[in-house]
Order: structure tokens, then C-alpha cells, then sequence
């Protein structure tokens, strides 16, 4: 969910020995022509929850916003600045 605190050293031989591999993403890998339809027709047939993806709190509420991140009410938290 979030960064490492503090610096992170990957147990890299065990990741390795494992047959596994280390990847970082940024920004996904979806395409977006494809995505896009694919989710209005979810979000169509009632399968696709928009309203619990992203959810605006005041920006002193930023307690709430964490709580509602760690207990899967909300996928983003906003927090407008004053």
C-alpha cells in the first residue's frame, strides 16, 4: 500500500533461487482504449462500485481518510488543501 519505512534491501537470493522476480510498475500496465469500455460496461451491469474508488475528506480529517484506506472503504482518499 505504501513505501517501505526506512531503507529496504529485497532478500534478493531467495527472490532469485525462488524463481521469482522483482518488478516495479509505475502507473500500471493497463491500455486504456481497452480499459476504459471494459470498466463503463462493468459499471453498466452493476459490477464496477465508482462511488467506493475515491472518496473526498476535508483535509483535517486525514485520520478518517487512512481508516478508510486500511479497512477497504475507499481505494483514494482526497484531501483538498485549505
Amino acid at each position: 500500500m505504501a513505501a517501505p519505512h526506512g531503507e529496504w534491501t529485497p532478500d534478493t537470493a531467495h527472490l532469485f533461487a525462488g524463481g521469482c522476480y522483482l518488478q516495479g510498475i509505475i502507473g500500471g500496465s493497463a491500455i486504456p482504449a481497452t480499459l476504459i469500455p471494459k470498466l463503463i460496461e462493468l459499471w453498466r451491469h452493476g459490477r464496477f462500485p465508482f462511488d467506493s474508488l475515491v472518496r473526498t475528506c476535508p483535509f483535517t480529517d486525514i485520520a478518517t481518510a487512512w481508516t478508510d484506506t486500511t479497512s477497504d472503504r475507499v481505494v483514494k482518499p482526497m484531501l483538498p488543501m485549505p
